[in-house]
């Protein structure tokens, strides 16, 4: 019965190289390559005819790919003159309405930013987060008064939004209260994006874990205004895309 292995002396004289004797020549063998394992007492190991080896082309981590293709639809979507938005509700429900909206371009510059009149509730943990009472929407334009102000910004435009399925749903269904619907639209999730960038492991495998707007920002040495109010969030959101555009990664967790 023929032997299965080489001995490694059998090994050493026929020239053969392993794949880190390869790596040492600045090789790697040839896809399908031939080889042949050799016996060292406890394990068996590969050796390869270095005539069937070509240079050696080191393989890009997963994860710096999915980072690479981060950087570049980060980059690709700033090319579009995006516009960036940011609301603060009155919860997070079917029922839920905007009460504060701002809008900002790729430069920072607010383009509206308006508190918005609200017909149910507001419900206490919105309120604390964002700080925004009843009291203070008194005198605050409704709805309706500030609709063709937002659609005429954002018609057949690029829109950024931290959680752009919350933040588009919210606005819709507060249009839709008052009859109105927003116009065609392109929205972009800051947020998904991000978590690619960053790329905390989720309780799913190969999902990614949402960071918070205010970790995304401190993780990209971007000291957030924490008053968690519309047009902060949208300033801290487009340093972020920027960041992120930038293509330069580091591992800095918030303190």
């Amino acid at each position: 019965m023929a032997r299965m292995h080489l001995t490694t002396e059998e090994a050493a004289a026929s020239g053969w190289l392993t794949i880190t004797q390869l790596k040492a020549q600045k090789l790697q063998p040839k896809h399908g390559a031939q080889f042949k394992t050799v016996w060292q007492g406890h394990f068996h190991y590969r050796i390869y005819d270095p005539e069937q080896a070509e240079p050696y082309r080191a393989q890009t981590p997963p994860s710096v790919l999915l980072r690479r293709q981060a950087r570049d639809t980060a980059r690709d979507i700033l090319k579009t003159n995006p516009v960036l938005i940011d609301t603060e509700t009155t919860g997070l429900g079917d029922d839920a309405e905007v009460i504060e909206i701002s809008i900002i371009d790729v430069n920072g510059l607010v383009l509206f930013s308006s508190l918005v009149q609200c017909q149910g509730e507001i419900h206490p943990a919105a309120s604390q987060v964002s700080g925004i009472t009843h009291a203070d929407l008194i005198g605050q334009p409704t709805w309706p008064e500030i609709h063709a102000q937002i659609s005429a910004i954002i018609a057949d435009r690029d829109v950024v939004m931290y959680g752009a399925e919350f933040d588009d749903r919210l606005m819709q269904q507060t249009a839709q209260r008052h009859g109105l619907d927003l116009p065609p639209h392109r929205s972009h999730c800051a947020m998904r994006l991000y978590a690619q960038w960053w790329q905390q492991e989720g309780k799913e495998k190969g999902q990614w874990r949402w960071q918070r707007l205010s970790n995304a920002a401190l993780q990209c040495a971007y000291k957030p205004d924490l008053s968690h109010r519309a047009t902060a969030d949208c300033l801290t959101m487009l340093a972020v895309m920027k960041y992120v555009a930038k293509g330069k990664f580091r591992r800095k967790l918030p303190a």
